[in-house]
């Protein structure tokens, strides 16, 4: 009867085998026999807190003007413009951010995707991380 070796010796000759960069997260915690395993993963790893879009409970309806306005509102935010409709119905949008923390632009890119998914079809959001904020509304904030 044949043993087959441990998992903690299969995976690195795995990622090896298949060029893959082996976490020194995985060698410190399977060491370190005293600690809690997880406990250097959460040191070695940068943890984001969990984004939480606020959504404006006002619906706008499919192919209105403020669909079409909140479009272009949205799609200046993506390079991280301040914008604002120069159209009836008024859209306003707005992007934050600190350069120091990370890329402004990819930062308002993931963060609108949550908003877009979040607050379908309605008239403002808002969602903010340790980057950047993002938030649109039919008012001027």
């Amino acid at each position: 009867m044949s043993s087959s070796p441990p998992s903690w010796i299969l995976i690195p000759i795995l990622m090896i085998l298949f060029n893959q960069e082996t976490p020194n997260v995985f060698f410190s915690s399977i060491m370190d026999t005293d600690s809690n395993p997880y406990d250097s993963i959460h040191s070695a790893a940068q943890v984001r807190a969990e984004v939480i879009p606020l959504c404006n409970p006002n619906k706008y309806p499919d192919q209105s003007p403020y669909a079409v306005h909140l479009y272009l509102v949205l799609s200046e935010l993506r390079y991280g413009y301040v914008s604002s409709s120069r159209l009836e119905p008024d859209v306003y949008g707005r992007v934050d951010c600190d350069p120091d923390q990370g890329d402004c632009v990819s930062c308002a890119n993931r963060l609108l995707d949550e908003l877009e998914e979040a607050c379908d079809h309605d008239m403002g959001g808002q969602v903010a991380d340790d980057v950047c904020s993002v938030r649109y509304e039919p008012y001027s904030f």
